[in-house]
């Protein structure tokens, strides 16, 4: 299952540096945001899809079966991407092999920006639907349905938010805002322990804020070359944020078999939550000044 992992996280990441050079390469600044906005939806609505089924398939005939379902999706996502126009042809000096350089001052901060974000929002997918199913008593299929509702904020989120900051001249106001709003749901998380029904307000607001705030990273480093080159900042930046993923569940699992349990891991989302309002308001300072 590990080395299953690895494979489908190298993919995944691949995909957010490619997809946005190709968006800078094809399509007007005007259009980016929203372009960007949209592909990047299409993850929560993966989450949306497969928190809402693969429960239900795996009780009615096995997890192996439920997790053999998405191979023919990735099939075809591989004939769509055949499908995608060509790249542009680069010019002389775009031909010469460069390594890539050290990232400048604003793109190291949106780094750990992404960096926080990533670890809150990883924890948040990895742990939910088993501290609704271990702590509240939820039934499987119910413990999925909020990493569907997370799924479907995410979307609608990550759809508005992107337009938004494509028309903001301080892309680093929604940055702020977003992991800001997150820290604050993350508090219904242990509170839902004493009232069950709050862990749905707290996947929905998570989901409309924490997985909009990725998005909208993406929109800077797309719009913007504050950060330097599409391609590179888009690495980066991506970097930072699958650090996170494999930092934040790491961590949180740690913390919720100790004696402080979930709410030590919760504490711990929303600390990584308010490292990335630091970040992002250094991100306003360097790119600003």
């Amino acid at each position: 299952m590990a080395a299953v992992l690895v494979l489908a996280g190298a993919a995944q990441a691949l995909a957010n540096p490619a997809t946005n050079r190709l968006i800078a390469d094809l399509l007007p600044p005007l259009r980016r945001a929203a372009a960007v906005g949209m592909k990047q939806s299409g993850v929560q609505f993966g989450a949306f899809a497969a928190g809402l089924l693969l429960p239900t398939l795996a009780a009615a005939t096995s997890w192996r079966i439920a997790l053999a379902v998405v191979s023919p999706l990735a099939l075809i996502a591989l004939v769509l991407a055949l499908r995608l126009p060509p790249d542009r042809q680069p010019d002389s000096a775009d031909k010469r092999l460069t390594l890539p350089g050290r990232p400048n001052v604003p793109a190291r901060w949106l780094i750990v920006y992404s960096l926080g974000v990533g670890m809150a929002l990883a924890s948040l997918n990895t742990y939910l639907p088993l501290f609704a199913h271990e702590k509240l008593d939820f039934g499987e299929r119910t413990s999925g349905a909020l990493i569907a509702a997370v799924g479907a904020a995410g979307v609608l989120a990550r759809i508005g938010w992107t337009r938004i900051s494509g028309r903001l001249s301080d892309i680093s106001t929604p940055l702020v805002l977003l992991a800001a709003t997150a820290a604050c749901f993350v508090l219904l998380m242990p509170a839902a322990e004493v009232w069950p029904p709050l862990v749905w307000a707290g996947a929905i607001g998570l989901g409309g804020s924490a997985a909009a705030a990725n998005a909208v990273s993406m929109v800077a480093v797309v719009r913007s070359t504050s950060f330097g080159a599409t391609g590179h900042a888009s690495a980066l930046v991506s970097m930072g944020f699958f650090g996170g993923f494999v930092l934040g569940p790491t961590t949180f699992g740690q913390l919720a078999d100790s004696p402080a349990g979930y709410s030590a891991g919760w504490a711990m989302t929303g600390l990584s939550f308010a490292v990335s309002v630091l970040a992002g308001l250094q991100v306003r300072r360097t790119v600003n000044r």
